[in-house]
């Protein structure tokens, strides 16, 4: 790359890095779920009586949730005050893992004494007598970071333990849990309905896009410089790529920046975007989601008949099954039709309704 347009970066900023910080997050731009999120723990942190707010976060991965999370902490932290403790816990395994070994970690954490006398069988109101002794006056935040492998018991564990903390004045539990575990959640207990309210991270809209990226791009740059070097058509087509989600922005992007880096690009336009990610989306999103290889290969021959055998667009389901049965790439129809779907679970594909006769489908490639 040019001397002038290495000079404007010092590095990539879509570097993903393993995050023990807030700060070492992707810049965190204020949504509305992000305002709302700030104001009901500042209310929370400022009332003058007792309070508990208990806050459900949940969306699929890459949406924000362990973002959402280490924000709200850093506000608390913020605060440098000794009656403010925000306990970020992701090994709810072993916190969880019964209302003792809770109790035992709560004790730690506020450097107090573990109380005489208390067994593994704990009573709930043995428990919420203890730590409103422990706790005083301080005002205790669990932000829990649900984590995406999680079995049965794990999951039975946290929700019983759970119910011990409800009702606790002065105790707040945020948790972020993905869309499965939210749902599995409310089999197996009715805990989850005793929370105040419950939110779902969405994808970003084209502008908060431009944001994140912009944002982004300023922390390694000398000056503020807008969007350079994407052009507003080349973040057009990361949005539609990574459907909006932050992480995969910032995977896209990343993508792209090195690519450009390497080929002396100096301005990421439409077409430098869609060469690029054309080649990478597909594989990555299989490398990534499909162990087999032998599966993943004919996967991404069924994306590339589309692709090129058929101009990236099939008018109507038959027209995709018959033509991946021309090619021979297999001949059982309804085979063919998982592996179509496959792909559209995937988004590597689009599936819409035909707007002409609302009942057929029309398949597109995402780039």
């Amino acid at each position: 790359m040019t001397q002038s347009f290495f000079n404007k970066f010092n590095g990539n900023p879509f570097l993903r890095i393993i995050c023990t910080d807030y700060l070492d997050l992707e810049p965190f731009i204020e949504t509305e779920i992000t305002s709302f999120l700030k104001s009901h723990l500042l209310q929370t942190i400022e009332s003058i009586t007792p309070f508990s707010w208990h806050q459900i976060i949940r969306g699929d991965n890459g949406t924000g949730k362990t973002s959402h999370l280490l924000f709200l902490g850093k506000i608390i932290r913020e605060r440098h005050s000794p009656d403010l403790i925000d306990d970020y816990i992701r090994g709810i395994e072993d916190t969880f893992k019964s209302p003792f070994h809770l109790l035992i970690h709560l004790v730690e954490r506020l450097n107090e004494s573990i109380p005489n006398q208390i067994s593994n069988t704990i009573s709930m109101s043995e428990f919420q007598k203890e730590i409103k002794k422990i706790l005083k006056e301080r005002r205790y935040f669990f932000l829990i970071d649900m984590p995406d492998s999680l079995n049965k018991k794990n999951l039975d564990d946290f929700l019983n333990t759970l119910e011990y903390l409800i009702g606790i004045p002065n105790i707040s539990i945020i948790i972020a849990l993905n869309i499965a575990h939210f749902e599995k959640s409310f089999a197996y207990s009715e805990i989850l309905k005793k929370f105040n309210t419950d939110i779902n991270l969405r994808s970003f809209t084209l502008e908060e896009t431009k944001n994140l990226i912009t944002e982004r791009l300023n922390t390694v740059s000398p000056e503020p410089n807008g969007l350079y070097p994407f052009t507003e058509d080349a973040i057009k087509i990361i949005h539609k790529v990574s459907f909006g989600n932050p992480r995969l922005i910032i995977t896209k992007c990343d993508k792209l920046f090195s690519s450009a880096f390497f080929k002396n690009i100096k301005i990421i336009d439409y077409e430098f975007a869609e060469n690029v990610l054309q080649k990478t989306h597909v594989a990555d999103t299989l490398n990534q989601k499909i162990p087999d290889p032998t599966v993943r290969k004919t996967l991404s021959d069924v994306y590339f008949i589309l692709k090129n055998e058929m101009s990236g667009s099939a008018s109507t389901q038959k027209q995709f099954v018959n033509k991946v049965k021309e090619v021979g790439l297999c001949k059982n129809h309804i085979t063919i039709l998982k592996k179509i779907n496959k792909l559209v679970e995937l988004k590597v594909i689009l599936k819409e309704t035909d707007p002409e006769d609302g009942r057929s489908f029309i398949y597109r490639c995402i780039v």
